[in-house]
């Protein structure tokens, strides 16, 4: 498989595991009732477009491979856990769980869940 179909694996099953995810999340465990369905999954979906293609295709010729997983998820976690912030209009805290939850479910499950269907 070329490494750009490996993106697209790759991000459609971020978008598989942090979607649902952050929606259960944010709805059962932080019971915040104000936010229409559609905006969190758009929320979630958004942040990882933007921010995976830079993991993936920006990122790496710029840091050193033995930091490179380090120094990616730290990012994303940071950039993401900003966007649920602002776009939630959470708590800063809350946005930040999120962030490091869902980024680190798809880091461990993701690879399995990708294995499993192909």
């Amino acid at each position: 498989m070329i490494y750009e179909t490996k993106f697209l694996v790759a991000l459609a099953g971020t978008s598989v595991v942090e979607v649902p995810l952050v929606f259960v999340l944010v709805r059962y465990v932080f019971k915040v009732r104000d936010i229409r369905w559609w905006r969190i999954v758009m929320v979630v979906l958004l942040a990882s477009v933007l921010t995976l293609p830079y993991l993936w295709f920006v990122l790496a010729p710029y840091v050193d491979g033995r930091y490179y997983i380090l120094t990616g998820e730290i990012l994303v976690f940071l950039i993401e856990g900003f966007l649920y912030w602002q776009s939630f209009r959470i708590k800063w805290w809350k946005a930040f769980s999120l962030s490091l939850a869902a980024n680190a479910v798809s880091y461990f499950v993701g690879p399995a869940l990708i294995a499993f269907f192909l």
